[in-house]
């Protein structure tokens, strides 16, 4: 034997004595690690038990209470057929999921889900039975065994699953206890062999027994440590089994009310809290309001609502944080029972939180203060009632939208009827302009003739050059000449285009009722000539506003409209406009939108438009039939070449809107020459296509104007691509767009029209009509404007020079006042200052036109009430006419009924009438104003359309059914809003409509119907 010492001794008796703990420790972890496994099973094995009955109960429960409501039918019975026949097939799925790893269970239960499914088809037959045949079928029905059968089939395919399971569960029962056995002999036995060791070592150590009893006492605190550990587990146990409850009862789709009752019944139920409530956060008043309670019964000084900082609840919100209020006064908060009531000790508060924002707030009454584990338990579980409620409130919000895009759906298929008839319209202007392009294309032939000499002169200076240096200087000084020639050219021009609108304006109107032949006097080949004169002379004037856009942009005087624009109306706009033509053209026409993030531009809609509606009109007039067009929207890449200085140096994105076709094609060598004016890729006598080549030299001065560039790539046969590039916020439209005015509204101008009465007393009027002054300088169309004056009630008097029209304006004080604006001696504008500034006459509504480029909220700002560019339609000419007569309307009303059902608005609209002497009855109900209607007559009834006892339709219905109340004039005041069928209905019936506003009553004044002077 090996002699040891001590020492050695000693230390070879604490390496044997570790080396068996350390066997011991390893083998008990093993057995308990196996433990915890069948233990693990047998809980699965209970669960699967379960589940099992679950579906046997859910099922049972249908049956009966389906059979209940067949035999009583009570729809009382169908309560519990309705809750559980719904969680029969999630059951059986959720069955399904536990017993995956078995396939023989997975087999049974594929059996019980065909028998439960069609136990439940046989349940839903008969409750289809019940409500087709009656209640003898639906027993008939249950009587023949079938549902009987199935539910035998299922409940035996079930009792086969938990013997399966029961048999599973035994086994692992069995291996449990021998496990156990074997974990408690493992201990047992490594007790014995350690305790030997210790005995042995014992009588080695004697001397050390103080070392002894502290390696005692090392082992006595890892004993106390994990008793702490056990104790730790248990509360995180405790912990992740509440926060799993709580989950549970968030689970599936609940209104917002139920949520709230779900989680503070649990929560008081998990730590046995014998009161709480919940309160949650409405956004728009920014208060916390009362919406689910445990056991809470209201007293009397309590709230339901608090705003933030109000109360602990809404310090709570403001501050994040929880709150622990202890020593609460014995009368706070009484908990009842229907023995008793006693009072609680303590109230926590808890915010609930989501994105850093409080949602709710959670008062909880204990009887003793929370400890540190309840409150650990509160705060955890607070993120995950954030999401629950949030999400909550997003299905809110979610379903408040669906149902707004469904009314815009409807507002947009009506929208969709609209365009159609606009898009036959523009087809048959196309076909107008068409014609037009043929005539302009003589013209271009005789400009190609004035090119070619033209060319024989270069030549000959060319051949001139042995004087160059000389010519140098003359070439300078004819270059300013050029200069000087061109600003006199656009200012002919534009002197031009007026001088020439000024008879075509006579030429059209004429042609236009000559087309009309009212009298009946003319023929039907006379009446097509006058069609063919007017149609004439539009195409004209269409050429003549092409040439004053060249000499405006030549010029520098173009006028920019920039505004917000979405790039989603360019392509739905130019859809609009060529959808048809395609159709006819037979070619597909297409537009792509991909612009990133970018959905809108600043820029000039009108000009934008103009530029992309000239590159498509090329793409449809020069691509065959069967051909292919795309426009396509999308942002330009940064390292895209650009030829213009102003896109190299903008830093702002850039947008490419592109038109690409499968057309001719343009050859290389005259892709330059198409964008200068009056220019054409096929330039000979006999080209087969029209137009006058000022669309593609005004489209690319536009774009230089709006900040970009045109770009084009072509090949012959193949087809050609135009690229207009423009950036998203031109910088230099900035200071432009603060000055511009906005356009108010055309019906503001009607409803708001002055009403102050005449200086001028009745007596002083020589005869009933009212008098028009006319102050045209064009004779032609100042007969014409007599001719209308007439038709429509007016007695004209005419000047043909402003000094003379503004002296007999002074003189006869006419009713209203037609107004040129360029007059010999007197510009219109200077006669219209006067006039509003003279006390006599700005009371006079005055109509103003022009032949030139006046902007019409100029005329409106200045103090007319309208304006028309020349050439005049007819269209135009009456609805002026209609704008003056109405100008000049009086009130001559002795009694209205006012119905309205809010009395504050009913009294101010009754005062306001009352002060113009009108007799005025109130009626707040539908009821009421029939009583007054039967019993007295009325000039004008003013109608709310909601009222507390029937609809204002309804009301409107019965008034016009009846035959003497059919003539009385009905005006709707009313906040709703109206889709376009209510509208038809409402306009079929009443003379006006005024929508509820800070300015109602002024308007419905203007409305109250008006009669003539």
């Amino acid at each position: 034997m090996l002699k040891l010492s001590f020492k050695q001794q000693v230390l070879t008796g604490f390496a044997v004595s570790l080396l068996f703990v350390l066997v011991s420790a390893i083998s008990s972890y093993l057995s308990i690690r196996s433990l915890a496994d069948d233990a693990r099973w047998q809980g699965h094995t209970y669960e699967v038990i379960n589940v099992t009955r679950r579906i046997e109960t859910q099922v049972l429960s249908s049956e009966s209470a389906m059979r209940g409501y067949v035999l009583s039918q009570n729809r009382d019975f169908l309560e519990p057929y309705n809750v559980n026949s719904n969680k029969i097939v999630p059951s059986v799925i959720e069955l399904a999921d536990l017993i995956s790893d078995n396939p023989i269970q997975s087999r049974r239960v594929d059996t019980l889900e065909a028998y439960t499914n069609q136990k439940i088809a046989d349940m839903q037959e008969v409750l289809r039975m019940n409500e087709t045949g009656g209640k003898e079928n639906a027993v008939s029905r249950v009587t023949s065994g079938s549902g009987q059968r199935l539910k035998t089939l299922m409940m035996g395919v079930s009792e086969r699953i938990i013997q399966q399971e029961m048999s599973l569960l035994e086994v692992r029962k069995a291996a449990t206890a021998e496990g156990s056995l074997r974990t408690t002999l493992i201990v047992l036995i490594s007790s014995i062999i350690i305790f030997g060791l210790i005995l042995f070592l014992f009588s080695y150590i004697k001397k050390t027994f103080d070392q002894q009893l502290i390696t005692e006492n090392k082992i006595r605190e890892s004993n106390l440590q994990l008793e702490a550990i056990s104790a730790d587990n248990e509360q995180k146990n405790w912990l992740l089994s509440g926060a799993t409850i709580i989950n549970e009862a968030m689970r599936g789709e609940q209104e917002i009310e139920q949520l709230s009752d779900n989680i503070i019944t649990q929560i008081c139920n998990y730590i046995d809290a014998p009161v709480g409530a919940i309160y949650l956060l409405r956004s728009a008043q920014k208060t916390f309001r009362l919406s689910g309670g445990y056991a809470y019964q209201k007293s009397r000084n309590s709230s339901y609502e608090y705003k933030l900082g109000e109360g602990f609840i809404g310090q709570t919100a403001v501050e994040k944080r929880f709150k622990i209020i202890e020593e609460v006064p014995a009368d706070y908060l009484k908990i009842s029972s229907g023995l008793g009531n006693t009072d609680t000790r303590s109230i926590f508060l808890l915010p609930i939180l989501f994105e850093d924002t409080t949602l709710a707030v959670i008062e909880i009454g204990l009887f003793t203060p929370p400890n540190a584990v309840t409150i650990t338990f509160l705060t955890n579980i607070v993120e995950n009632i954030g999401v629950g409620i949030n999400s909550a409130l997003a299905r809110t919000k979610l379903r408040a939208l669906f149902e707004q895009t469904q009314q815009q759906a409807e507002e947009l298929e009506s929208q969709q009827e609209e365009l159609r008839t606009t898009n036959e319209e523009l087809l048959y202007k196309s076909e107008q302009l068409q014609a037009s392009e043929e005539e302009l294309r003589v013209q271009q032939e005789e400009l190609r003739q004035t090119n070619s000499e033209l060319e024989e002169k270069a030549q000959q200076l060319e051949e001139r050059n042995i004087l160059v240096n000389q010519a140098r200087e003359a070439m300078s000084l004819k270059a300013e000449e050029l200069e000087i020639s061109s600003k006199y050219k656009s200012e002919f021009l534009a002197n031009m285009s007026h001088e020439l609108r000024t008879p075509l304006n006579s030429i059209l109107i004429l042609a236009r009722i000559l087309k009309e032949n009212k009298p009946d006097n003319l023929t039907e080949d006379q009446v097509k000539y006058a069609g063919v004169i007017h149609n004439a002379g539009n195409d004209l004037l269409t050429l003549i506003n092409d040439i004053l856009d060249l000499s405006k942009i030549e010029s520098g005087k173009i006028d920019l409209a920039v505004e917000p624009l979405k790039l989603t109306a360019v392509t739905n706009n130019m859809e609009s406009l060529f959808a048809e033509l395609a159709k006819s053209k037979k070619i597909n026409f297409k537009t792509i939108v991909k612009t990133g993030d970018i959905k809108e531009i600043n820029t000039d809609q009108a000009r934008l438009e103009q530029i992309t509606k000239n590159l498509l009109s090329n793409a449809f007039k020069f691509t065959p039939e069967h051909g292919e067009i795309t426009l396509k929207i999308s942002e330009a890449g940064k390292d895209f070449n650009y030829f213009s200085e102003q896109l190299k140096t903008s830093k702002e994105k850039i947008i490419a809107i592109e038109v690409k076709d499968s057309g001719i094609g343009i050859p290389l060598e005259k892709q330059k020459l198409i964008f200068e004016a009056f220019q054409q890729a096929d330039g000979s006598t006999s080209r087969k296509y029209g137009g006058t080549g000022l669309g593609l030299s005004i489209s690319k001065e536009l774009a230089n104007i709006l900040g970009g560039e045109i770009q084009i790539t072509s090949e012959p046969n193949i087809g050609s691509t135009f690229t207009l590039f423009v950036p998203v916020t031109n910088l230099a439209f900035e200071a432009s767009e603060e000055d511009t005015p906005v356009e108010e509204p055309k019906f503001e101008t009607l409803f708001q029209q002055s009403a102050a009465p005449s200086t001028v007393s009745e007596n002083s009027k020589k005869s009933t009509k009212q008098t028009l002054l006319i102050v045209e300088d064009d004779p032609v169309f100042a007969d014409v404007l007599n001719d209308y004056a007439i038709e429509k009630g007016f007695e004209p008097i005419n000047a043909y020079t402003g000094t003379e029209g503004l002296q007999m304006a002074f003189d006869e004080i006419p009713d209203a006042i037609v107004l040129d604006i360029m007059l010999p001696g007197m510009d219109g504008w200077t006669i219209l200052k006067k006039l509003k500034a003279d006390e006599r006459t700005k009371h006079i509504p005055v109509h103003m036109m022009s032949a030139g480029n006046e902007k019409p909220d100029k005329a409106t700002k200045e103090g007319a009430i309208g304006f028309l560019k020349k050439p005049v339609d007819k269209e135009a000419l009456n609805d002026a006419f209609t704008l003056m007569s109405s100008a000049n309307l009086r009130y001559n009303l002795k009694s209205v009924l006012v119905i309205e059902d809010q009395e504050m608005q009913s009294k101010i609209l009754t005062e306001q009438l009352t002060s113009k002497g009108v007799d005025v009855k109130q009626a707040y109900t539908g009821e009421e104003a029939m009583k007054l209607l039967a019993e007295l007559s009325f000039d004008c009834i003013i109608l709310d359309l909601k009222l507390p006892d029937i609809s204002g339709f309804d009301l409107l219905d019965k008034i016009k059914t009846q035959l003497h109340l059919a003539h009385v004039p009905v005006i709707i005041n009313t906040a709703m809003e109206l889709d376009q069928q209510k509208m038809d209905k409402i306009l079929k019936y009443t003379e006006a409509m005024v929508l509820k506003t800070n300015k109602s009553n002024d308007r419905l004044m203007d409305e109250l119907s008006p009669q003539p002077i």
